[in-house]
């Protein structure tokens, strides 16, 4: 097998293999595309060096955020995604762009049925395409990706000089672009319609017709639609269906992307380093009214993937990524595979303002290589200058490939809890030394000074308020440290961890509870109207089904905060009545 065609082999490998996720896929992934790599030693390095700027700023950005290995997976993918576009450019002449085009209009439907097999349940009876994942797990959003790029590929490709027969015929081409725009209706997919469309667009824009475009429309509009009638003939949703009117609730994404501006402001030159959003995000996490908590919501991404790149390398950072990415393209092609190529790169370019897609390597192979299908300069290729970057470009990834997956096996590991204490406590140190922006280091750290005999009561304190610093809006951190001051009779600090707590998270019972006891000699009064209102609101818990049969639906952070101590409870109502 050559090396271009490895390099297909890759993509498509990676598609079906949970978009090379999991540590040791990407692991996989990163040596394949070494070996790539180092085919092209005696190629033009020029691919590769319009990206060194971000990569050096991204290294410069890991280094300033503090930890010997917090950033080593984000920037691994980073740059085995930009080696593998820059190997694109280089090694795929156009029988493989072809082949490329032929890959992503086959990828397309079969990632498309598959998830329709694994989420049909769930739209027949709620109407919701969310269960919708397929070989790309655990988000619907990553197969609809696709699909918008395979549907606007086959649009695009309609325009051009359709082969006779096989898949780029004409009717061929039509029914993959007609399935993908189903598919994507039914899994009520908005960005990725959006993507789609402007696919359809750029198309019909290339090619001076608006054929195209009109093919685009009927297909989505027929598609809602149908779609739409069945579900509401089903009594499953009404007329708006489309409209997703059922999750505005649970729709965040402007307070995400509001929490992820802060970010960006709090370090806005190197940014929090590459990977680590969410050690910024703790920072800014705003009530996102899931179930019984106000607090619990947390996550790794901004959901778009331009405030992604600001928030984990600075502006500088995503100003030189978007550097790199002029710098490398060149002129849009006009062959059957780069119109179907360009209109591919559109339609995924839409989501990548909602989501993180590029965060998936398959995904970011997927979105690059559509780029060096479509606007690759074939004058570039012949170019023999300065061949010899791309061996070191071989090791690196390679190696990086494998330290990303080591450092999350060293982080399992240092994250177990087993053992004696004093086993526990070293492996919760190293862990701070090396994830040092981790809360959960701190609190492993602070349940092992517990659990040594004695108890190391101020080191577990002084270890909860490093973790409280990192995570402020975590009430659950607070509370520990209220029963730690307890413990030590020092209740005007266990008010004061207490109250904070409750600012938090008014339904923490225990919270309350702490609150109670601790105005119990001074103020009987207050700790009456406390025990009063933590009644009321196990009430209102109870009403909403946390303590009943369908307590499934909440989670353990939900069900924490409405759980207590009550032997201790029954012990404060006693002293108050006596």
């Amino acid at each position: 097998m050559s090396a271009a065609a490895a390099l297909l082999a890759l993509l498509y490998a990676g598609l079906m293999a949970d978009g090379l996720r999991p540590d040791w896929a990407w692991a996989v992934g990163g040596l394949w595309l070494g070996g790539c790599l180092w085919a092209c030693r005696r190629r033009s390095a020029r691919p590769l060096a319009v990206w060194l700027p971000y990569l050096a700023w991204a290294l410069l950005s890991a280094a300033a955020c503090g930890g010997r290995l917090a950033g080593l997976g984000a920037l691994s993918r980073w740059a085995g995604a930009l080696a593998f576009y820059a190997a694109a450019v280089t090694l795929w002449r156009p029988r493989h762009r072809r082949r490329w085009l032929k890959i992503l209009l086959l990828a397309g439907p079969l990632l498309g049925l598959a998830a329709l097999a694994t989420g049909w349940t769930q739209v027949r009876v709620y109407g919701s395409g969310e269960s919708m994942t397929g070989f790309l797990p655990p988000y619907y959003n990553y197969t609809c990706f696709v699909l918008a790029a395979c549907g606007a590929a086959a649009l695009g490709a309609l325009g051009g000089e359709a082969e006779a027969g096989g898949l780029l015929a004409r009717p061929a081409l039509g029914v993959v672009a007609g399935l993908c725009a189903s598919l994507l209706v039914v899994a009520r997919a908005r960005s990725a319609l959006l993507g789609l469309l402007a696919g359809a667009v750029v198309a019909a824009y290339r090619q001076h017709s608006g054929r195209v475009l009109k093919l685009a429309a009927a297909l989505l509009g027929g598609s809602a639609v149908v779609f739409t009638a069945a579900m509401m003939a089903l009594h499953v949703s009404g007329p708006l269906l489309m409209l997703k009117l059922d999750k505005a609730k649970a729709f965040k994404r402007p307070q995400l992307w509001l929490a992820a501006a802060q970010v960006i402001a709090d370090h806005p030159v190197l940014g929090e380093g590459p990977g680590q959003f969410e050690s910024g995000f703790r920072r800014h996490v705003f009530a996102a009214g899931y179930g019984v908590a106000r607090y619990r919501f947390t996550t790794a991404y901004a959901h778009s993937e331009p405030l992604q790149l600001a928030a984990d390398t600075g502006l500088v950072g995503a100003v030189l990524w978007a550097g790199g990415l002029w710098a490398s393209l060149g002129p849009a092609g006009a062959s059957l595979e780069a119109q179907a190529a360009v209109a591919a790169a559109a339609a995924m370019t839409v989501p990548l303002a909602f989501d993180n897609m590029l965060q998936l390597p398959a995904l970011a192979f997927l979105f690059f290589s559509a780029l060096a299908v479509g606007f690759s300069d074939e004058r570039r290729q012949e170019d023999r200058a300065a061949p010899r970057g791309w061996a070191a470009a071989a090791l690196l990834v390679g190696v990086l490939a494998l330290a990303a997956a080591a450092a999350a096996r060293v982080r399992v590991e240092l994250s177990k809890e087993s053992g004696p204490p004093a086993a526990r406590l070293a492996r919760a140190r190293r862990r701070e030394d090396l994830w040092p922006r981790d809360p959960g280091g701190f609190q492993a750290q602070a349940r092992a000074d517990m659990g040594m005999r004695p108890a190391r009561v101020e080191e577990a304190l002084s270890a909860l308020r490093r973790a409280s610093a990192l995570a402020p809006y975590d009430a659950f951190v607070l509370v520990w440290g209220a029963e730690l001051q307890r413990a030590r009779g020092a209740w005007p600090q266990a008010r004061k961890l207490a109250l904070r707590a409750l600012e938090l998270e008014p339904d923490f019972l225990q919270a309350r509870l702490l609150l109670a006891e601790s105005l119990l000699r001074q103020r009987p009064a207050a700790a009456r109207a406390e025990l009063s209102e933590l009644e009321r609101r196990r009430a209102a818990l109870r009403a909403e089904g946390l303590y009943g049969p369908e307590r499934s639906r909440f989670t353990d952070y939900d069900r924490q905060l409405g759980s207590l101590d009550q032997r201790r409870e029954a012990l404060l109502r006693a002293a108050l009545h006596s």
